[in-house]
């Protein structure tokens, strides 16, 4: 008899576990957990070629002062608009020494400093053009503030909106 109630005991916990919900992954870093933030790797298995959405590189550093100030930001009064906003990105967080040694390569045309924030097409092309227009010009994708993030994000999205120009 007690085999038979360890039996329905187990039956009834396996239902319940399977009925609680699944927490999503916080890949926020920080960095508002309400953003759907990717992963460097999330990219590596996406499919860009149907994608109508530009992408958008955070690079940081747990221990970076200012990384830690813009992340106070993300989560202020701007992270409801950041929120909002974001939903027009994939938004993909690059934070820690192994992933930003990685990508630093590829994605620092002015140096490796953080936070910095690149851009690219929906097909996955990097547009280095895209910077902060109120950063210091050595510092092009440098971003205090998340004003400064969100204005750019804005003005990004209309940019990348703007049907391409064809040579006739």
């Amino acid at each position: 008899m007690m085999h038979c109630h360890a039996y329905s005991l187990a039956v009834c916990l396996a239902f319940w576990s399977l009925s609680w919900p699944a927490k999503a992954l916080d890949n926020s870093n920080g960095f508002n957990s309400k953003i759907d933030w990717k992963l460097p790797e999330d990219l590596e298995a996406m499919d860009l070629s149907g994608n109508t959405k530009p992408l958008l590189y955070l690079f940081s550093m747990p221990t970076c002062g200012a990384c830690k100030r813009l992340k106070a930001e993300f989560t202020g009064t701007a992270g409801k608009k950041l929120v909002r906003v974001s939903k027009e990105y994939i938004m993909i967080n690059i934070s820690g020494d192994a992933e930003n040694s990685k990508f630093s390569k590829d994605y620092a045309p002015d140096g490796g400093y953080i936070p910095r924030i690149l851009y690219a097409q929906p097909d996955g092309t990097l547009r280095p053009e895209l910077k902060n227009s109120n950063a210091p010009p050595k510092y092009a994708y440098y971003y205090s503030t998340a004003s400064q993030v969100l204005e750019s994000m804005q003005s990004v999205h209309k940019a990348l909106q703007k049907p391409a120009h064809t040579e006739l």
